[in-house]
């Protein structure tokens, strides 16, 4: 009977949930099943390395699971947000590029359409009024100079040859750098990571828009046109000193009370208190980040949206891991090509570095008195490591690199240094991950908890979180579609549980401590328990977005990873929840954060990260 089947399933999920908690990583670790793609949709083998180079599978989507609730119910949520009523508006930036075509790579354009496309997520009706639109004409793409302060120029150029590849009217002769045997063929720059004829035109856009959140979070009046807010510090012409302008970094143009250019064309040449990006040379930006938002009205948190993801990008391309010969194919770029946060981070230290602490206006190249550089600090929260970042970050100060070859060679060194200002870059730099880790079985193989204090390491903040692989790991996607949803809850609130306490204990104190002037996220949403790889929820999400947001005024957060793109939409079972009975549905986490029928984790994971950026507890209206 179905009382007896229902009866029998419990019982099961029970003895499952038992081997869960009492096993831990040990129930994955003893298992023979290796994921075959290195983000990409696992395929159900045993310790099979991936040869070819075909398409990866499409993103993964949770089965339903009949007779059962379509998502469980997420642990309790810390009530620190605002209300409804003291929401704060947000910045999103699209890099407005969807050339980087992958076909149906599970990394593709449907990514960010569900976001910010015209039916998009944050398009909904409750969504909208926190949100300020940047339109994408005012984006334009990263420049050499920004993208060579963190990239090597021959990997650049390396990537400009393999997407040249693809150019219909360029053969294989005429490629100005041959091309070794054994690299990726055309439409590939590794086992994993596709390219289109415009895949490096859509990364550089999407560095481009990142690099313009920092403008319009730290310089608005410059990046947006506004009239400019702090003609009020301005000392009068006949007493302005060298650094001070009547537009705050333009020389010899209008008088206070006038509005700035509106547009870039229109905008004279600077002086050296300009951002780059607008014609200037030299370091500067907007002094009254060190004033309370509230006070000013300044928005000071922006969402960046664009492909292809950048956070495993390092220096010169992929990272090679500790396990690089047991595991050479976990040595991929991960879908990634620049690192978006990296250029946008190395952009805003470098530009807004002549920043006066006590609220008054910048002088040129010059650090006044009570002022200092710009501390930067980047939080990775994607389910994967993000080793690209970390490498870059490791780049800020002069080191000696072993080159990853075979073992049987005579080893080979070279001297590596990417600085962002001065040699104070990697002191006044901190970088943190937050990510699964479980040796040479999950990509990118790295990510082992560490804290590299300053003590420690030589002024450098690096701090790695690794989180405990529970449940079926990503190798095993028959075991994690036959989860019931009583052991699912049972694994979100073990996941839950070491994540908040891990950041409480360790990152907080940290970020707290740094104080930084400026907060990047590299916000993945692949640890979602839509997703393939982990177990966090909505909640989770949101507590982890609002607890790291509060160390910082000015906050930049941009896309990284989140594959699921869609979810079973729940079958009516012909009686009413206890959601229903008890008139509590309008509390469902599935509801709290707009989330709709048949939205994926991607959808789900922003929507409650962007509630959070927006000091919104939920979108209800």
């Amino acid at each position: 009977s179905d009382g007896v089947k229902e009866e029998a399933a419990d019982e099961l999920s029970s003895a499952m949930t038992d081997l869960a908690l009492d096993g831990g990583i040990q129930v994955f670790l003893k298992r023979d099943m290796a994921c075959a793609t290195i983000e990409g949709s696992p395929m159900m083998t045993h310790d099979r390395k991936r040869g070819n180079f075909r398409p990866t599978p499409a993103a993964f989507r949770v089965p339903h699971i009949p007779n059962e609730p379509a998502a469980p119910d997420p642990p309790a949520q810390d009530k620190t947000i605002r209300s409804l009523s003291s929401r704060s508006k947000i910045y999103v930036l699209s890099s407005g590029s969807d050339a980087h075509d992958t076909k149906d790579h599970q990394e593709n354009a449907q990514r960010t359409l569900l976001l910010c496309g015209e039916d998009g997520c944050l398009r909904r009706d409750v969504v909208k009024d926190s949100i300020v639109w940047i339109e994408d004409k005012k984006i334009r793409p990263a420049s050499l100079a920004d993208i060579l302060r963190v990239h090597e120029y021959d990997y650049i150029n390396h990537l400009e040859n393999k997407v040249l590849q693809l150019s219909e009217d360029v053969s294989d002769k005429n490629r100005s750098t041959p091309v070794p045997s054994f690299y990726a063929p055309a439409g590939y720059l590794d086992s994993d990571t596709p390219l289109s004829r415009y895949s490096l035109d859509a990364a550089k856009s999407f560095c481009g828009a990142a690099i313009h959140a920092v403008d319009v979070v730290l310089s608005p009046s410059i990046a947006l046109g506004e009239r400019n807010p702090f003609y009020s510090t301005l000392p009068s012409t006949n007493s302005t000193p060298a650094g001070y302008r009547e537009y705050v970094g333009y020389e010899g143009v209008g008088s206070p009370g006038d509005e700035a250019p509106s547009t870039v064309a229109d905008r004279p040449t600077g002086t050296l208190s300009t951002p780059a990006r607008y014609s200037t040379p030299g370091k500067g930006g907007s002094s009254s980040m060190h004033q309370d938002e509230m006070e000013d009205g300044r928005i000071r948190t922006a969402f960046v949206i664009g492909r292809p993801p950048g956070h495993h990008a390092g220096p010169n391309g992929c990272v090679p891991s500790d396990h690089l010969w047991l595991r050479p194919d976990m040595t991929s770029s991960g879908f990634c090509l620049l690192n978006t946060v990296g250029i946008a981070a190395a952009y805003a230290r470098y530009n807004y570095s002549a920043m006066d602490c006590s609220g008054e206006v910048e002088i040129a190249r010059g650090h006044p008195p009570g002022s200092r550089p710009l501390r930067i600090a980047i939080v990775d929260i994607d389910v994967h490591h993000g080793n690209g970042t970390e490498e870059i970050v490791r780049n800020l100060r002069p080191r000696e690199i072993a080159l990853p070859l075979p073992s049987s060679w005579a080893p080979i060194t070279r001297r590596s240094y990417k600085p962002w200002l001065n040699e104070q870059d990697a002191k006044e730099t901190m970088f943190a991950s937050i990510n699964l880790y479980a040796d040479e079985r999950f990509y990118p193989c790295s990510g082992a908890d560490s804290d590299c204090t300053p003590i420690e390491n030589d002024d450098q903040h690096i701090i790695n979180i690794a989180m405990t692989p529970i449940g079926p790991g990503p190798w095993d996607m028959h075991g994690r579609q036959k989860l019931t949803n009583k052991l699912k809850k049972t694994l979100i609130k073990q996941a839950s549980d070491e994540m908040r306490e891990k950041v409480t204990t360790r990152l907080l104190p940290r970020l707290q401590e740094f104080s930084p002037d400026l907060l990047f996220f590299s916000a993945g949403f692949d640890a979602i328990y839509d997703d393939m790889y982990h177990f966090l929820d909505e909640d989770d999400f949101h507590w982890l977005t609002s607890s790291v947001k509060h160390t910082s005024k000015s906050v930049i957060s941009v896309l990284e990873g989140g594959y699921s793109l869609s979810s079973p939409v729940p079958k009516s079972k012909g009686r009413a929840t206890k959601d229903s009975q008890d008139g509590s549905s309008k509390t469902s986490p599935r509801n709290k954060y707009a989330v709709q029928p048949g939205d994926g984790g991607l959808v789900k994971g922003v929507l409650a990260h962007v509630a959070a950026l927006a000091e919104a507890e939920d979108w209800f209206d």
